[in-house]
């Protein structure tokens, strides 16, 4: 599906979001066109951008240069490697190259582990990120799973950084390989596994870097004065590249929502109530105070931010608060 944006002959702002045939194909019930006042995206900022650079989109040249900041954030991509193997808790198991860690004496457990930048390439020739111990993170999966095919369960991740300026990616086979040597030489782990699976995720980290801040205050910006509240941005492209990040920026552009006075106003309301567009949070700079609600029930988190901006809680509050 493809989503363009509008205007009204009453001059508010719409998206309306036309589907193709495949997606009629798939689902009868879909229109051919709905209509929208808000449009929350999730997707990369450059399918998001190539979705809403059209002409009838009636975007300035000034927000246009600040919006194609959205799209100037690099990422990385990451092959990931499952492997199960029939014995259960091998990592307990093992005979680790050099002995195990001072303090684990019954092996090894826990989530996992990453490969800092500084481990010599002879002991990470795959370029490897880390590994992590499935097995461990599901301890009670015992309670749902027959004994006998409960397992271990590892995960290798390969690339990231290490693979900056790649064009191509080693194949399922190569990358499975990989995997099994990096078990073998940094966990003594030869067992043969009895199931593998390879996903090559492309551009699928983005890398916050210097100057990051800045820019995505451009943006905001730019999806202000061009949107006017009315498209708001979440994932893991903003304010965190995490599953909690990005729970967090989903419920903050959920929250923003709420409040029906958010968009229009002065200017001035504005600043002290800004529009949410996702990113508004790099504007208002640093968090200079905390504020507690003493009952749940006593603010919206909305509000209460918005509230803390007015009271100058935030590092740019009062150059809001003098326009």
């Amino acid at each position: 599906m493809f989503c363009q944006f509008t205007q009204s002959p009453t001059s508010s702002n719409r998206f309306e979001i036309s589907h193709t045939a495949a997606d009629h194909a798939a689902d009868s019930s879909i229109p051919g066109t709905s209509t929208h006042s808000h449009v929350i995206s999730a997707i990369t900022p450059t399918t998001l951008l190539n979705l809403i650079s059209s002409p009838s989109s009636n975007i300035s040249a000034d927000a246009t240069s600040k919006l194609v900041i959205l799209g100037q954030t690099p990422a990385v991509t990451v092959c990931v490697v499952n492997l199960y193997f029939r014995t259960p808790n091998l990592l307990r198991k093992v005979h680790i190259p050099g002995g195990l860690p001072m303090g684990l004496p019954l092996g090894l457990s826990g989530f996992g582990y990453l490969i800092p930048r500084t481990i010599p390439f002879a002991q990470n020739p795959e370029r490897a990120l880390g590994v992590i111990f499935d097995s461990d993170i599901s301890p009670t999966l015992h309670t749902t799973v027959p004994a006998d095919v409960l397992g271990t369960r590892l995960t290798v991740m390969l690339g990231g950084h290490w693979w900056d300026g790649w064009t191509s990616f080693p194949n399922e086979s190569e990358a499975q390989e990989m995997a099994r040597n990096v078990l073998a030489r940094h966990l003594g782990i030869t067992e043969e596994p009895a199931a593998m699976a390879t996903t090559l995720q492309q551009n699928c980290i983005p890398q916050y870097t210097v100057g990051h801040a800045g820019r995505m205050t451009l943006a905001h910006q730019g999806l202000q004065e061009s949107f006017d509240g009315r498209l708001r941005v979440a994932g893991s492209w903003f304010s965190g590249v995490g599953v909690n990040d990005c729970l967090r920026a989903a419920w903050d552009v959920a929250q923003g929502l709420k409040d029906a006075d958010r968009v229009g106003g002065s200017a001035k309301k504005k600043a002290l109530s800004p529009v949410r567009t996702g990113l508004e949070r790099f504007a208002w700079g640093r968090p200079m105070a905390l504020v507690k609600r003493t009952a749940p029930e006593q603010m919206e988190i909305s509000a209460m931010e918005e509230h803390a901006v007015e009271l100058g809680y935030f590092e740019n509050a009062q150059k809001y608060r003098d326009d």
